[in-house]
């Protein structure tokens, strides 16, 4: 209905859209055809009853969506800060992305040593964060680790807003590698390589304006074959503490890897998805919350050292409320806002958050050929939504990335024109 000619691909309504069909197609494509059968969270259900719920999440998301376009089309429109951003990088910023590459390689080399040496970390991941906070016998140090070493991703992103010919650098392929490798050795979560692979390409087509097909098919279809063989891997090491169990990766085929991870999406899309548990039993047998996750947002960051009674976060206290466990459950934005305030919290914050895409649209527009624009914009894009992790992966990626902007020389600064509507024409002529 507001479609414009000029819409390209990476328009902050259309690029997420894109996403969210390709991820739902393999997560739930079994659940529109064959309704919910089972639910772990929602014992004595019977068949009609979830499938009436199954129906009621779709509608509050597609209330969600509705709201998110109401908000880009009609809502408020914040003006775009004045900066001096140059298109050309400056030698010295690869000095300062190497730089930090290597500050999360040495964090790395400290992170093995609280589990006792890499096999011992290697060994870890196949255990959830609760029992590697067990295993590690420190709480405390893990996140300031991670934190870290997930920086040699986003050094990885701004290099290849920075220059067009990126993908034929062997430089960059080494700090490309080296980032996605650390990424997962993280946590051990799938998700910590595969997402900034492919925002990789994404920020390597807002840069170059064109769509890499082959490369994305490539990327998407290992990534598909992955989830289902690391999970494979992680499952196969539950039970023996001190042993690497790494015959899944000479033992399993194709079709097995396919099988997995169209069933561990399933898994986590119907049955032991939060997000109806939620809708079941907020307000009926759970309390709405009033705001409470979101207020703790920004305590999130707090260490623990300061605050030894810091509430767990959204996900943790979805498990334990619905579920009884001691685990990360995601709850999802659409939940975490239901959870919250209802109906009219899912309208509002939607709302606000189609006001934010409508934002980092004016903001490219007024900038479309700096490098330090395209990295906050792919970033809040890709990485920010209305939830407690979506805030919290956003914030971690966005702050040092505008580190190495700044120290690379890529973000600028520039006193505002006196006359606001001198203000508005340099933006209009730039844009066009």
């Amino acid at each position: 209905i507001a479609y414009k000619p000029t819409y390209g691909w990476c328009h902050p309504l259309i690029l997420p859209a894109l996403l969210s069909i390709i991820n739902l197609l393999p997560r739930s494509t079994s659940l529109f055809m064959n309704g919910l059968t089972d639910h772990s969270m929602l014992q004595g259900w019977s068949q009609d009853e979830l499938n009436m719920l199954y129906a009621y999440g779709n509608c509050v998301n597609s209330l969600a969506l509705m709201a998110t376009y109401a908000g880009f089309f009609m809502g408020p429109r914040f003006g775009v800060p004045a900066l001096q951003p140059p298109t050309t990088p400056r030698k010295r910023l690869y000095t300062v992305l190497l730089l930090f590459l290597g500050i999360s390689i040495v964090a790395f080399i400290y992170y093995t040593q609280i589990y006792g040496g890499l096999f011992s970390h290697i060994k870890s991941l196949a255990f959830g964060m609760v029992k590697r906070i067990e295993l590690a016998e420190d709480v405390d140090g893990i996140g300031h680790y991670t934190a870290l070493m997930n920086m040699a991703t986003i050094a990885a992103i701004v290099w290849v807003c920075a220059q067009a010919s990126a993908l034929r650098n062997p430089f960059f392929w080494v700090l490309a590698s080296g980032s996605l490798v650390l990424a997962y050795l993280c946590d051990g979560k799938r998700s910590s390589f595969i997402y900034p692979a492919i925002l990789i390409l994404l920020c390597w087509m807002v840069r170059n304006h064109k769509v890499p097909y082959l490369r994305l098919a490539v990327v998407g279809i290992t990534a598909f074959f992955l989830i289902g063989l690391l999970g494979l891997v992680r499952s196969s090491n539950w039970t023996d503490m001190n042993n690497l169990n790494l015959d899944a990766f000479h033992e399993t085929s194709i079709s097995e890897m396919g099988t997995r991870s169209l069933d561990e999406m399933a898994l986590r899309s119907g049955s032991q998805s939060t997000f109806f548990a939620i809708l079941a039993k907020v307000p009926q047998e759970e309390e709405m919350l009033y705001g409470k996750t979101y207020l703790e947002w920004a305590l999130r960051f707090v260490p623990r050292q300061l605050w030894p009674e810091k509430p767990r976060g959204v996900d943790v206290q979805a498990n334990q409320t619905f579920y009884g466990s001691d685990w990360g459950l995601p709850a999802g934005a659409v939940g975490e806002a239901y959870w919250n305030f209802h109906l009219p919290g899912v309208l509002v914050v939607f709302f606000l958050m189609g006001v934010f895409k409508r934002w980092l649209a004016d903001l490219l527009l007024s900038y479309p050929a700096a490098p330090a624009i395209m990295v906050i914009y792919m970033i809040s894009l890709f990485y920010f939504d209305a939830s407690q992790n979506g805030f919290k992966n956003w914030l971690y990626a966005i702050v040092p990335a505008l580190c190495m902007l700044a120290l690379g020389g890529l973000l600028g600064l520039r006193r505002s024109t006196s006359d606001p509507r001198l203000n508005s024409i340099s933006i209009h002529r730039r844009a066009a």
